[in-house]
């Protein structure tokens, strides 16, 4: 009789135990369609100006919030790794606070670096960024034979003399999808980290950025995007609302594919965490050429 009462406790207690399961589970999905719905709701009112006042409210304190999120999947590496590439003349679009600035610096093939964003407390802090990291603090010996040649746009007040070791800094508030005052190949490399996700239209954003870099140049993105695995973009499409609303960031977009549409040739592409983050060396295709996607 103790050992069925004992079969009959362990069973019991299993039933409890599944029926905890059961009535947490479908307490947090519904708390996640409820508040799942809200988000929706109020991501369909998500424009451009809105993105904008999300970035001029993370600006002051958005190093601190994704320092430590970036060093544990390696975000570092990648960066230093593309700023390596980058040479002659260097338009960073959608610069937010200046994350490049340090790897940027110690490249000695760069001319000169304008910097363009559509925030200006983030543009702020990307000035604030730049006057230190460029600073005779962390002087390296550069190989500058010759003068670096300013920008179509007009520089700031923080652009550094042409006798700096560093690279001349411009920087410039405005979108990256209406670059007028930048004339058609002005620029040697094009660089874009996590902007994709942040632009309101990053077709039109693609496009200026084909008409500003040189046939001769190279486009260099870093992005985080749609996933290759079917589980994960499912998570992603349900998590964007949520994303889009606390970051201004829709991290669910086919990178590959608006590159692509944009018309630039994608010479190199390196995909990981499970295919969101997204790696890519491109260039323009000149009107007058076809490439085979």
């Amino acid at each position: 009789r103790l050992h069925l009462d004992l079969r009959v406790y362990t069973m019991k207690g299993k039933v409890i135990a599944i029926g905890g399961i059961v009535y947490l589970a479908s307490s947090y999905a519904f708390y996640n369609h409820v508040t799942g719905k809200k988000y929706a709701e109020e991501r369909g009112k998500l424009g451009e100006k809105e993105r904008r006042h999300i970035f001029d409210t993370l600006a002051p304190s958005y190093d601190d919030k994704i320092e430590g999120d970036e060093a544990k999947v390696g975000i570092p590496t990648m960066r230093k790794k593309m700023a390596g590439m980058a040479t002659g003349d260097v338009l960073e679009v959608a610069v937010g606070t200046g994350r490049n600035f340090e790897f940027l610096r110690d490249n000695p093939h760069i001319r000169s670096i304008t910097c363009v964003d559509s925030s200006p407390a983030m543009l702020d802090q990307a000035k604030i960024k730049a006057a230190h990291v460029f600073s005779e603090r962390f002087r390296r010996p550069r190989a500058r034979t010759t003068s670096p040649e300013s920008p179509s746009i007009s520089p700031s007040s923080t652009a550094s003399s042409s006798s700096s070791p560093f690279p001349t800094i411009y920087t410039h508030l405005g979108s990256s999808g209406a670059l007028h005052d930048v004339s058609d190949g002005a620029f040697d490399t094009v660089v874009d980290t996590y902007g994709l996700c942040s632009m309101e239209n990053p077709a039109l954003s693609l496009k200026e950025i084909a008409r500003v870099t040189k046939s001769s140049g190279k486009i260099l993105l870093l992005e985080h995007g749609k996933s290759n695995h079917w589980w994960m973009q499912l998570y992603l499409n349900w998590n964007e609302p949520r994303h889009a609303l606390n970051w201004g960031c829709s991290y669910n977009r086919d990178i590959e594919q608006m590159v692509r549409e944009a018309g630039l040739h994608i010479d190199h592409m390196e995909r990981a965490h499970y295919g969101t983050l997204y790696f890519i060396v491109a260039r323009p295709i000149p009107s007058d050429v076809s490439i085979p996607k």
